[in-house]
C-alpha cells in the first residue's frame, strides 16, 4: 500500500530550489498503487480551486508530485483542462515554489508547453509572467514553446507574438526548433 505524503515531507524552499520533497520512487508507488491523487486530478479538470487548494495544503508534496502515468504534475494537468481561472490561481499558489513551475513530464514538456499546445493565452501569460525562462526549455523533441506555437500559428497567433516578444525582451536568440520556411502567417 502506498504511503500518504505527510507534513514531514513538506518541501522547503532555499534559493528557489525545493528540498525535502517526496522521493520519486515513493511518488511513483503512490501513483501506481493508490488513488491518492484522484481528488486533485478531478479538481483540476473541473476547475474546483477550493478543493484543489485544500488538497495541496493538506498534502504539501502534491505540489510537485508526478500524479499521472505520463509523469505530469498538477500544473501539467491543469494546463490541459481549459480552466483558465483555476490555472491562474494554481500558478499564483505555486509561485512560492519556483521550481514547481518548470517540472517536465515524460516528454520533457513543461506546463507551458501544454498551455501552448492547447492555445491558452491566459495560461501562457500566467506562467511566463512568473518565470520568463520557461520559454527556453526544450522538450525531448527539441521544441521550445515558441516553436510549437509557430507550428500552430493559424490557431495560436496571439501566443506566437507574445512568446516572440518575451524572448526578444530577454535578449535570447534561441532557434525555434522548426525550419522558418514551414511557418506561414
Amino acid at each position: 500500500m502506498a504511503t500518504q505524503p505527510s507534513e514531514a515531507t513538506q518541501p522547503s524552499e532555499e534559493h528557489g530550489i525545493l528540498k525535502d520533497a517526496v522521493p520519486a520512487a515513493e511518488i511513483w508507488k503512490e501513483e501506481v498503487d493508490g488513488q491518492h491523487y484522484r481528488p486533485l486530478l478531478q479538481a483540476a479538470f473541473k476547475g474546483d480551486w477550493e478543493s484543489a487548494k485544500g488538497f495541496l495544503e493538506r498534502y504539501p508534496a502534491s505540489k510537485t508530485a508526478k500524479i499521472t502515468s505520463r509523469s505530469e504534475t498538477v500544473l501539467h494537468v491543469a494546463a490541459l483542462s481549459s480552466q483558465d481561472l483555476f490555472f491562474e490561481k494554481l500558478v499564483e499558489f505555486l509561485s512560492r515554489y519556483p521550481a514547481a513551475l518548470d517540472f517536465v513530464d515524460c516528454g520533457g514538456r513543461t506546463a507551458l508547453h501544454n498551455a501552448v499546445l492547447c492555445g491558452r493565452i491566459r495560461m501562457v501569460k500566467a506562467l511566463v509572467g512568473r518565470n520568463p525562462w520557461l520559454t527556453q526549455i526544450e522538450d525531448k523533441e527539441g521544441r521550445v514553446p515558441l516553436g510549437i506555437s509557430a507550428l500552430e500559428a493559424s490557431k495560436h497567433r496571439e501566443i506566437v507574438w507574445f512568446l516572440a516578444e518575451k524572448q526578444q525582451t530577454m535578449g535570447q536568440v534561441t532557434p525555434l526548433a522548426v525550419p522558418l520556411r514551414l511557418i506561414s502567417f
